[in-house]
């Protein structure tokens, strides 16, 4: 490598976009990062500064649209971030810049500024504790939700299963009913909406069309 070519380098790191980081490096800031910059490509040109200051952990506080998958299955996350691809650009369409669909990851917490929360359904999905926690939150902040399956195998819950889930839940908490009651009248009101089924196997052209 010649001293040319380690000063047309130096020199293009001063044409590069910054990105100024909180001083305390968080999963949320790390996270929040990734949603920005995703979204920020969609809609901003080559040029200019992207600043992303102290304030992105507040951000993602504030956010109000979320998906919510199951992250054990490579299915229901490759879903995930398919829905999220497919949605960003007819949020920009619409602009709602101010949207950004935010994964949320089993770590974290559904804030209450949660409006719309879509929900990729996969068998099992229920039994996962982060799931769970994050319907309960979704249904005390009454935020809209729309199903999502991408199995077509995936089993649609019936009464026995409610019965069943009121009672695991109470369980797991110690005798929260309330809780209980809360996520299977969430649940419940998932599927009242029409189900879209997605497969993350399909062609573009298939998963625009059901996306949209």
């Amino acid at each position: 490598m010649s001293v040319a070519m380690v000063q047309d380098a130096l020199t293009w790191f001063f044409t590069v976009s910054n990105i100024d980081m909180p001083s305390i490096v968080s999963n949320e800031s790390i996270l929040a990062l990734a949603n920005d910059l995703v979204f920020q490509g969609l809609i901003q040109e080559k040029s200019g500064q992207l600043n992303i200051d102290s304030s992105v952990v507040s951000s993602v506080q504030s956010r109000s649209a979320f998906i919510l998958a199951d992250q054990t299955s490579m299915e229901a996350s490759c879903t995930a971030c398919i829905v999220q691809k497919l949605l960003m650009p007819l949020l920009i369409a619409d602009k709602r810049e101010g949207m950004v669909l935010h994964i949320l990851m089993p770590t974290s917490v559904l804030p209450t500024s949660a409006r719309q929360v879509v929900v990729v359904c996969t068998n099992g999905i229920f039994e996962h504790l982060s799931v769970v926690d994050a319907l309960i939150a979704a249904g005390e902040v009454c935020a809209d939700l729309i199903p999502i399956v991408c199995e077509s195998s995936f089993v649609f819950p019936t009464t026995a299963f409610y019965t069943e889930l009121r009672q695991v839940i109470t369980k797991a908490t110690g005798g929260g009913v309330l809780k209980a009651e809360v996520l299977a009248k969430t649940v419940q009101g998932l599927f009242t909406e029409i189900a879209i089924e997605v497969n993350p196997q399909d062609q573009d052209l298939v998963l625009n069309i059901r996306i949209k």
